[in-house]
């Protein structure tokens, strides 16, 4: 059996920098699913990638406010912008597979643009995934099932 590159990814331990490795080569794969590790190591090295972004552009004196209609809630620099829109789809698809890790369907990404469903989203994203194969897959790490004929 020949194994894919989705199969050497999927046994990588999940540290640093394997799972950041790990959503950018599968920047845009909304299948599988994600263990708690790749996910929150991949939101630790998104909060860092933007404190660079911010320090970039205090650096640069590229800050201009940001509006919510005649109030302002804070400044934003076009690197803050441009790493906001490179990092979307990966963090959208890790997103996606840590809620099919859970068993859940990836619409429940869609709870980020309600009030308080972020808050219902930390809590799904802490919980350990379901135990064995759900219907997204085997939990990553298992060593895929030889097909037996």
């Amino acid at each position: 059996m020949i194994g894919t590159r989705s199969d050497r990814l999927d046994r990588l331990p999940r540290n640093f920098p394997n799972s950041v490795e790990i959503c950018f080569n599968k920047f845009a794969d909304f299948t599988g699913r994600a263990p708690r590790a790749e996910y929150w190591y991949f939101y630790l090295f998104n909060f860092l990638a933007q404190i660079f972004a911010s320090i970039l552009d205090m650096l640069l004196h590229d800050l201009h406010p940001l509006m919510l209609g005649t109030l302002q809630i804070g400044k934003i620099g076009t690197m803050g912008i441009l790493f906001f829109l490179g990092l979307f789809v990966p963090n959208l698809a890790v997103q996606i597979r840590r809620l099919h890790d859970r068993n859940l369907s990836g619409w429940f990404a869609l709870l980020l643009i309600i009030p308080l469903g972020p808050l219902a989203l930390l809590v799904i994203n802490v919980l350990p995934g379901t135990p064995g194969p759900n219907r997204f897959g085997a939990p990553i790490g298992t060593p895929p099932r030889p097909d037996i004929w």
